[in-house]
């Protein structure tokens, strides 16, 4: 069980801005988990393909990721992982290199991100 506790204006903390939150029935928020520092080392590969996979096991669905991470390694990390689950299971975030912010640049850089984590 997770407890948020919401601060309002002033520091007060009114009980009714309090929200537990059941890890198995995550409706109102989402959880998730970070690939920034994963598959920059080949000789971790298994064991931060199971802290993913394990986390997804677990409720933690929505995965952050960037083609800036270990130079693209992580979203292909992220795409061996994802293929053991039902895809509309899963949130995938990703994020542009900041010379990619262009339209045209952008749509290239996500349609390769897609096809590096297997969704297209």
């Amino acid at each position: 069980m997770i407890d948020f506790n919401l601060q309002s204006d002033g520091g007060k903390e009114p009980s009714d801005e309090t929200k537990a939150l059941d890890m198995a029935n995550l409706t109102d928020y989402k959880l998730g988990q970070g690939t920034w520092l994963m598959a920059e080392n080949d000789a971790f590969y298994r064991q931060e393909f199971d802290a993913l996979s394990f986390g997804i096991k677990n409720g933690l669905t929505l995965i952050d990721t960037a083609e800036m991470y270990a130079a693209g390694n992580a979203e292909k990390l992220v795409g061996d992982v994802i293929r053991q689950f039902p895809r509309e299971s899963l949130y995938i975030v990703s994020k542009v290199y900041p010379h990619n912010a262009s339209m045209q640049k952008m749509k290239i850089a996500c349609e390769n991100t897609l096809r590096i984590i297997w969704t297209v």
